[in-house]
């Protein structure tokens, strides 16, 4: 569920405020601009080599056997102390102070494990965090989740954004709208006082010539109904003008 070069990152080359450069093989990037370093080098030749005796061999080929887990668990825990030596968590800036060792097989962990029972506790105490596939999984997937709920935060926060701005857009225009049923209604009043005098003092008059030509009629100037032309005016208190106080 992760997009690389969008949520994390390989073969990332940073430098810390020493002035060191780091090599993680991955860093997983989280929301809030946080990120997880991802180491994913790990020794197993000893491991290898133990995996070729089996377990009907003989007791002296088993007690190798043993000594190469022990070397095994022995190299690891040299591994995490080499890791926490180079707090991979000083070179970004907001990135939690550990860095996860990605161990490539269960039973290559497990091993390490049985070896050095007080290996792992060892390793946190570092900041190191000895993750195996399953255990990474997890984390990528809580990673991921943690993205999309991101994702519906940016949206949820966009369309509030969107909405107050349609709102405030519309106690505008309905300010205008006021404003603009104001003038229509002065004009009406005004038509009406014009019309008013024109046909009582203008048209009284020029109708005593219809008398000389008679095809020629002035039809009476109607005067608008009031009650029709008042404009209904908007009352949201959205709309209204703010007071001074």
């Amino acid at each position: 569920g992760l997009l690389e070069h969008v949520d994390f990152d390989t073969q990332v080359v940073v430098t810390d405020p020493e002035g060191h450069i780091q090599r993680p093989d991955m860093v997983v990037r989280l929301p809030g601009g946080k990120s997880i370093p991802i180491d994913a080098k790990v020794p197993y030749s000893d491991y290898q080599r133990a995996c070729e005796i089996p377990e009907t061999a003989s007791p002296e080929e088993l007690e190798r056997r043993n000594a190469l887990l022990q070397a095994h668990a022995k190299a690891m825990r040299e591994h995490v102390k080499t890791l926490g030596d180079k707090a991979y968590w000083n070179a970004f800036e907001t990135a939690p102070d550990f860095v996860i060792a990605f161990i490539p097989n269960e039973s290559l962990l497990q091993a390490a494990l049985e070896a050095d029972p007080t290996l792992m506790d060892d390793a946190f105490a570092r900041k190191v965090a000895l993750t195996s596939p399953v255990t990474l999984w997890a984390v990528l997937k809580s990673v991921a989740f943690a993205w999309q709920q991101q994702s519906l935060t940016d949206d949820a926060k966009k369309l509030f954004d969107l909405s107050r701005e349609l709102y405030e857009r519309f106690s505008v225009l309905g300010d205008k709208a006021n404003k603009l049923g104001t003038a229509i209604t002065r004009t009406v009043g005004a038509y009406n006082q014009f019309a008013s005098s024109l046909e009582s003092r203008v048209l009284v008059t020029a109708r005593k010539l219809q008398k000389i030509d008679h095809t020629k009629v002035i039809e009476p100037v109607e005067l608008i109904d009031p009650d029709k032309a008042n404009l209904r005016e908007l009352t949201a208190p959205e709309i209204q003008p703010e007071s001074d106080d």
